[in-house]
C-alpha cells in the first residue's frame, strides 16, 4: 500500500513540474513565440497577413499551448480580396513541439467572421501556401491540422455557374494539405445562406442543415463525398466539379414530399405550389453540368408512396404511388421539363385509378397520360364537369389517352378540346333528365369510342319516358369544338332504331299541365345530322304508324325526313317532310306524300279533320288513295297559325260513306231525311283545297244510293258556307224527293228545275250562310253557267298546284307565306 501511494504521488509530482514547466516555458518564450508566429505564418504564404494582436496560454487550452490571433485578415492569392477575416483565431499547439521549435497546429479555433473562396483562370484564390521548394525557412510549417472548429462563421464559395454561401453555426474539421492535394473531413451545422447554380437559387429558406462529409481538392479537381441531413430529410451526397464539369448526385429514402419541395428551387414548381401534395419519397438527385453547353442538366429519379394532392383541381386524390423520372430535358430549362410517371395507382374521387403520364413544359403544362378508371355519373360536378341537368345517375368506365394542355395559361375547356384523346368509354344504368318538364332518359346503356373530336357509338339503348325504346350506332363530329368551343359544327350520322316512338311523352310529358306553352322552341343553327330511322311503331297525339322507314337530316334549323315508307291507317304512305324554322322563331312544317287504300275515317280522326270542323271523321267511311301536299305553321311557343295552314288533297275515295254530313242534311227540305242519312257511293274523285282558314271543294259529281248530285263550294274555319248543287230531275220522280204542299215552296221548286238535255230534268240550289243559319236559294243562270264550267275543268296536277303556291307571282296566293323555299327544294329533295 505505501508502495502504491509512493507511485501516485510521483505521478502527480511530474505532472505537475511538466505544468509548471510548459507555464514557465511559455511565459519566458512568449516575446518570441508571438513573433515567431506571424513571421512563420507570413513567410508559408503567398500572400500577407494582419493580425492586430497575438496572445498566448498555457492553461487555457490545456494539455495545448494556444495562441490566439485577434482582428485577423488574411489576403487571397492575387492579393486583391480578402480570403479570410475574423475577430479571433485561436492556434493550438503541443508544448513540447514548441519547445523543439516544431510549430505544427494541432488544432483551429475560428470565431465571428467569413471566407471568400473563388476560382480564376482555374486557380483557386484560397492557394496562399508555398511550395515547398518556394519556402526559405528550413522547418516549414506543417497543415496536417486535426481539428479546425468554426462557430459564427460564413462560406462563400464561387465558381462562374456555382455560388455557395454558407453560415457555420457549430462546425468541425479535419485538414490535409500537401502539394497538390487539400483534404478536409466536416462534421457541422449550417444554415444556408444561399446556393446559387446557373443563377437558380436553392436552399433559399435559409434552412438548418448538418453536413457529414470529405471534401479533396487534387489538381484543381473537386469532390465531395458523404450526407447532409437538411429539412428532417437525410441525403447522401457525391459531388465532382473539375474544369470540364459539375456532377453531383443525392439520394433519400422515405422523405416527405413537402419537405423536398420546401428546398427546390421555386421557378421548378411554380406550376404545383398552389397544390397540398403529401407522399413517401425515394429520390435519387442529379445534376451534370460542362463548359461545352448552357445551364445544368437535372434529373431525378423518384417512387412515390401514400401520395395525396389537394388544391385548385376538382379531383381529390389519395393513396397514390407512383414511380417516375424528371428531367429538365435539352434546353434544360421548364420548356424541356418533364416528369415520366409510370405504375400510377391511386383513389380519384373515391374511384380507384390506374395508368402512367407524362408531364412536359412546365412553362405551359401539357400532360400525356393513359388512365383507366371508373367514375360515377353523379358526381361529375366533383370533376369540374357542369351540366344543367336535374338529374343524372348511372356508371361510367373509361379508358383515356390524353395529350394536351390542362388549363394552366388558358381556359381548360379550350385545352381539352384542342388536345389529342382516345377515349374508351361505356356507360351503364344510365338516367338522365334535362329538367322535370322534360322527358327522362332511363336504363340506358352506351359504348362509345371517341378519337380527338370523333365520337363513334357503337351501340346505345335506353328508354325515353315510359315508352319510347331507341337504339342508336353512329358517330358524332366536333364533339368538344361545339359543345366546349361553341365554334365548330356538330355533326351526327348513324341508325336509329325504335320498337315504339311515342312523341306525346317527348313534346309534354307533364300530361295534366293545362296552362299555355310559354317554352320558347329553338332549332340549332351549327347541328348538321343524316340518319336512317326504322321504327316498328309510332305515335304522335291520334295518329298512329308502323314499319316506319326514312332518311333523316338536318341542317340550317331544317329538319327533313325523306324516302319516307311507313303502314298506318290501315293502308300505306310514302312521301317527304320539312320541318324548319323561319324568321321570328316561326315553325313550318311542309310534307307531299301519298297514300294508298287509307282509311278515310281514320284519317280525319287522326289528323283531328286537318283542323278545320266542316267534314269530320264521324262523317266518312271508306278507303282513300290520293297525294297530300301539307304546310302548317306554328309560332316560337308551337301555337298553330291556322291562317297559314295550306293542304291540297287529290284524292279518291273507293266504297265511301258520307254519313250525316250537316250541309247534306240541310237539304231534308227536299230529300228524305232517311235518304241523306247514310249517303253512299261506290267512287268519289276530287282535288280539294285547305287555304286561309277555308276548305275549298271544286266542281265533282257524286252518284249515291242517295241521290246523284253535283256541285262544288267552300266551308270556313268559322262554319260559314257557300254550296251550289245540281240534282237529277229523276230522283224527283223516283219519290225520293219530297212534295212540297206549300205553294210558295212549289213555284220555287219550278223555277229551279231545268232540262239539261243530256241526262234528264235537273233542279239546282244555293245555300250560303253558315251551318247554324243556312240559306237556300237559287240562281238559274249563274248556277248553270258555274256548274257548265264545271264539267270543263280539267284534273289539276299537283306539281301546278305547288308552283303556284311558292312561285311568289300572285299575292294572293302566297299570302302568309313568309320565306318559303324554292319549288326545287320542296319536291326534288336532295340526297
Amino acid at each position: 500500500m505505501r508502495l502504491l501511494n509512493r507511485t501516485f504521488f510521483c505521478l502527480f509530482l511530474i505532472i505537475a513540474l511538466s505544468l509548471i514547466g510548459s507555464v514557465a516555458l511559455a511565459y519566458y518564450y512568449q516575446d518570441d513565440i508571438e513573433q515567431l508566429v506571424v513571421e512563420k505564418i507570413n513567410d508559408a504564404l503567398e500572400s500577407s497577413i494582419e493580425i492586430s494582436k497575438v496572445e498566448i496560454s498555457v492553461i487555457r487550452n490545456f494539455p495545448f499551448t494556444s495562441i490566439k490571433l485577434i482582428d485577423v485578415v488574411a489576403f487571397d492569392r492575387f492579393k486583391k480580396d480578402t480570403l479570410l477575416k475574423s475577430e479571433n483565431i485561436t492556434l493550438k499547439f503541443n508544448a513540447l513541439d514548441i519547445y523543439h521549435e516544431n510549430y505544427q497546429i494541432q488544432e483551429i479555433d475560428i470565431n465571428s467572421g467569413f471566407a471568400y473562396v473563388y476560382l480564376k483562370d482555374g486557380i483557386g484564390n484560397y492557394e496562399i501556401w508555398k511550395t515547398s521548394k518556394d519556402s526559405s525557412s528550413n522547418k516549414e510549417m506543417q497543415f496536417g491540422i486535426e481539428s479546425i472548429k468554426m462557430k459564427d462563421f460564413e462560406l462563400k464559395y464561387k465558381q462562374q455557374d456555382l455560388i455557395v454561401q454558407l453560415y457555420s453555426i457549430n462546425s468541425e474539421l479535419n485538414l490535409s494539405i500537401s502539394d497538390n492535394k487539400i483534404s478536409l473531413n466536416l462534421d457541422g451545422n449550417f444554415n444556408s445562406e444561399n446556393l446559387l447554380i446557373n443563377q437558380v437559387p436553392y436552399l433559399i429558406n435559409k434552412e438548418q442543415f448538418e453536413v457529414k462529409a470529405t471534401y479533396t481538392i487534387i489538381d484543381k479537381e473537386h469532390k465531395i463525398k458523404g450526407g447532409v441531413n437538411i429539412a428532417d430529410e437525410s441525403f447522401d451526397i457525391d459531388f465532382l466539379k473539375n474544369k470540364a464539369k459539375t456532377n453531383l448526385i443525392a439520394n433519400t429514402l422515405g422523405a416527405n414530399i413537402k419537405n423536398l419541395l420546401s428546398i427546390t428551387p421555386k421557378r421548378y414548381i411554380n406550376s404545383i405550389k398552389k397544390y397540398d401534395i403529401n407522399c413517401k419519397a425515394d429520390v435519387q438527385f442529379q445534376l451534370d453540368s460542362d463548359k461545352l453547353s448552357d445551364g445544368s442538366s437535372i434529373s431525378t429519379s423518384f417512387q412515390l408512396n401514400n401520395a395525396s394532392i389537394q388544391g385548385d383541381i376538382p379531383i381529390d386524390i389519395k393513396q397514390g404511388s407512383i414511380k417516375g423520372v424528371y428531367s429538365n430535358g435539352k434546353n434544360k430549362d421548364l420548356s424541356t421539363s418533364t416528369i415520366v410517371m409510370s405504375n400510377i395507382s391511386c383513389m380519384a374521387n373515391s374511384e380507384k385509378v390506374n395508368g402512367n403520364a407524362t408531364l412536359s413544359n412546365f412553362k405551359n403544362l401539357n400532360v400525356k397520360t393513359n388512365l383507366t378508371s371508373k367514375i360515377q355519373l353523379a358526381n361529375l360536378r366533383q370533376y369540374g364537369i357542369n351540366y344543367n341537368a336535374e338529374k343524372l345517375s348511372g356508371l361510367a368506365n373509361f379508358n383515356i389517352d390524353y395529350n394536351g394542355k390542362v388549363g394552366l395559361n388558358s381556359k381548360l375547356e379550350y385545352d381539352i378540346a384542342v388536345a389529342k384523346k382516345q377515349v374508351m368509354l361505356t356507360f351503364e344504368n344510365i338516367n338522365y333528365q334535362q329538367s322535370s318538364s322534360s322527358p327522362e332518359i332511363k336504363n340506358g346503356r352506351v359504348e362509345l369510342r371517341l378519337s380527338n373530336d370523333l365520337l363513334v357509338i357503337d351501340s346505345l339503348n335506353c328508354s325515353i319516358g315510359e315508352k319510347n325504346k331507341l337504339q342508336y350506332n353512329g358517330a358524332i363530329e366536333n364533339v368538344f369544338g361545339h359543345f366546349l368551343l361553341k365554334n365548330a359544327t356538330l355533326k351526327i350520322g348513324g341508325d336509329l332504331y325504335s320498337d315504339w316512338i311515342f312523341i306525346d311523352e317527348l313534346l309534354n310529358p307533364d300530361t295534366t299541365a293545362t296552362s299555355a306553352n310559354n317554352t320558347t322552341i329553338e332549332l340549332p343553327e351549327d347541328v348538321i345530322a343524316n340518319i336512317n330511322t326504322t321504327v316498328v311503331d309510332f305515335t304522335f297525339d291520334r295518329f298512329h304508324m308502323r314499319s316506319f322507314y326514312s332518311k333523316l337530316s338536318y341542317i340550317n334549323k331544317t329538319f327533313k325526313v325523306k324516302d319516307i315508307e311507313l303502314e298506318t291507317m290501315s293502308g300505306k304512305i310514302t312521301g317527304n317532310l320539312t320541318f324548319e324554322q323561319v324568321e321570328n322563331g316561326k315553325l313550318r312544317l311542309i310534307s307531299t306524300s301519298n297514300m294508298e287504300e287509307i282509311n278515310v275515317r281514320q284519317l280525319f280522326y287522326e289528323f283531328r279533320n286537318f283542323g278545320q270542323t266542316t267534314m269530320r271523321h264521324k262523317h266518312l267511311r271508306g278507303t282513300i288513295s290520293s297525294d297530300i301536299y301539307l304546310r302548317n305553321e306554328w309560332d316560337k311557343y308551337l301555337n298553330p297559325i291556322t291562317e297559314n295552314l295550306y293542304c291540297f288533297i287529290d284524292l279518291k275515295i273507293d266504297n265511301g260513306q258520307l254519313i250525316k254530313f250537316e250541309p247534306m242534311m240541310l237539304m231534308s227540305d227536299y230529300i228524305s231525311v232517311n235518304e241523306l242519312k247514310k249517303i253512299k257511293f261506290s267512287t268519289l274523285e276530287n282535288q280539294i283545297e285547305i287555304k286561309k282558314e277555308r276548305v275549298e271543294i271544286p266542281f265533282m259529281e257524286i252518284h249515291s244510293s242517295a241521290i246523284d248530285i253535283a256541285g262544288s263550294g267552300s266551308h270556313s274555319f268559322n262554319n260559314e258556307i257557300d254550296y251550289e248543287f245540281k240534282i237529277l230531275l229523276d230522283e224527283i220522280i223516283s219519290g225520293k224527293l219530297k212534295r212540297k204542299k206549300n205553294k210558295k215552296e212549289v213555284s220555287v221548286f219550278e223555277e229551279v228545275v231545268q232540262d239539261d238535255g243530256v241526262k234528264g230534268i235537273t233542279m239546282f240550289l244555293k245555300m250560303e250562310g253558315t251551318i247554324d243559319d243556312p240559306k237556300i236559294s237559287h240562281n238559274t243562270i249563274r248556277l248553270r253557267s258555274s256548274l257548265k264550267e264545271g264539267f270543263k275543268n280539267e284534273k289539276k296536277e299537283l306539281k301546278e298546284i305547288l308552283k303556284n303556291e311558292f312561285d311568289g307571282n300572285t299575292e294572293t296566293e302566297n299570302e302568309g307565306l313568309i320565306n318559303n323555299p324554292d319549288y326545287d327544294n320542296i319536291i326534288e329533295w336532295e340526297n
